[in-house]
């Protein structure tokens, strides 16, 4: 498999920006979201400017999301 350098790469600034510029390229406007809370903002404010419908999920331990997302 090869990788056209030209368009087919993007070189960002960082994880951030290269996440949420990936929101451009796969969320079409009515998709649901799932991002979890806390997060940085932009990986929020990318999805809906996308036009993507943003579902938080809570990660905090009080939640019990450690607790139930254990493989069985």
């Amino acid at each position: 498999m090869s990788l056209d350098p030209d368009s087919e790469a993007i070189v960002t600034i960082g994880a951030k920006e290269g996440l949420s510029h990936l929101a451009w390229a796969i969320v079409d406007p009515g998709d649901v979201v799932l991002c979890p809370s806390p997060t940085y903002p932009i990986h929020q404010f990318a999805m809906i400017l996308a036009g993507g419908d943003l579902r938080c999920i809570p990660l905090t331990s009080s939640e019990g999301f450690l607790a139930t997302s254990k493989r069985r």
